[in-house]
């Protein structure tokens, strides 16, 4: 194998873009990596800074013979032994163009046709938009050599489950040597990374937030999202009396992790959460709403309700129990050092990509 070609639909810098963006930095080395995104952002730059060729090419859902013919160009030209793409219209356009050019092709799902519809409106709208996802899905994993899938929860839902593989999202640089935490001042921190919308829950958290007791608790929000709504959420957010920090997006929150002492976060649904994998890294306790996906990245010991009342219950009799913390803190630690390191997941990874290739 000499040359990978990634395709992604919009180059942020979220879960899926930085997922993909570890794999280009790590293969770069190794073999000759393009890549072609669908539109531009600021995954681009990074890819730039790293001597990577990008292609953008402005491909909607609506078919456009002109800008399926760039596609056919740009793949000629590069000649990939493999096409691995990222996200519902890349996995769906790269299936495509493998079939047409003949060409190898791997596809990641990282998301859910239940993630997708979970905010459209009526039943009639979101009844559209899964029956919409399944379909392009399904043509998807049909046109794959193999798909990969970030949870056992998310290949559930696989249509040709023979080809398909659960690889974790990973947690980079985690520390060899445990840093259990404690709660080091007067106040405890709590955490939140993500998206800033009402898909990862943040009418949840306002109300949580509205029920803490502003003497004992502060919070940092890391994250941004549609401007109207980070402008609506962050002005109720700061009628509080709680102390609120908001850092707006954060290319690296290590450091919010390390010096936070709990990580909560209300989303409404989640294909994998690899904010909730960073935050077992650093040994912080986690607060949740109760989703499968999460019993299964993370270990029980953490806190996964959908009562708020009950989440903040939990979390005043947690901060009165220093060994209880401290206990959840090392088991979370351990648990993400076994399941999340970058080597073991990229090498399961590099077997797919050998077993594509050998077909």
């Amino acid at each position: 194998m000499k040359n990978i070609l990634y395709i992604i639909d919009k180059p942020n810098l979220y879960g899926s873009e930085l997922h993909m963006l570890d794999l280009v930095r790590y293969y770069k080395s190794k073999y000759n990596i393009s890549v072609v995104a669908f539109d531009n952002g600021p995954l681009i730059a990074r890819l730039t800074q790293l001597n990577i060729k990008v292609n953008i090419i402005h491909i909607s859902w609506v078919p456009s013979i002109y800008a399926f013919k760039q596609l056919i160009r740009v793949v000629k030209d590069f000649s990939p032994n493999i096409i691995h793409s990222h996200q519902p219209k890349a996995t769906f356009y790269g299936g495509v163009i493998g079939l047409f050019l003949n060409k190898k092709c791997v596809s990641t799902i990282h998301s859910t046709a239940s993630d997708t519809s979970k905010l459209r409106g009526n039943k009639i709208t979101k009844s559209i938009v899964i029956l919409f996802h399944y379909l392009i899905q399904f043509i998807s994993e049909l046109l794959s050599n193999k798909v990969i899938f970030v949870s056992n929860s998310s290949q559930k839902n696989s249509f040709f489950k023979y080809k398909s593989v659960v690889i974790y999202n990973w947690v980079n640089n985690i520390q060899n040597k445990s840093t259990t935490k404690k709660i080091s001042s007067k106040k405890v921190s709590l955490l939140t990374v993500g998206s800033v919308s009402l898909a990862k829950g943040f009418d949840f958290l306002l109300d949580f937030c509205s029920k803490l007791d502003a003497n004992l608790y502060r919070i940092s929000i890391v994250g941004d999202g549609e401007h109207a709504f980070v402008q609506g959420i962050k002005k109720r957010f700061l009628e509080l009396d709680l102390e609120v920090e908001f850092l707006g997006f954060r290319g690296d929150p290590s450091i919010y992790f390390k010096r936070s002492d709990v990580f909560i976060s209300l989303s409404r649904s989640e294909t994998f959460g690899l904010a909730f994998a960073e935050a077992a890294s650093f040994g912080l306790p986690i607060f949740a709403r109760n989703l499968d996906v999460l019993h299964e990245i993370l270990p029980d010991v953490n806190y996964f309700n959908n009562n708020n009342e009950v989440l903040i219950k939990d979390l005043n009799d947690l901060v009165k129990n220093p060994q209880l913390f401290k206990q959840i803190s090392n088991t979370n630690f351990e648990w993400a050092k076994l399941k999340y390191s970058f080597e073991k997941n990229i090498q399961k990874l590099t077997n797919v990509y050998k077993s594509v290739e050998s077909y």
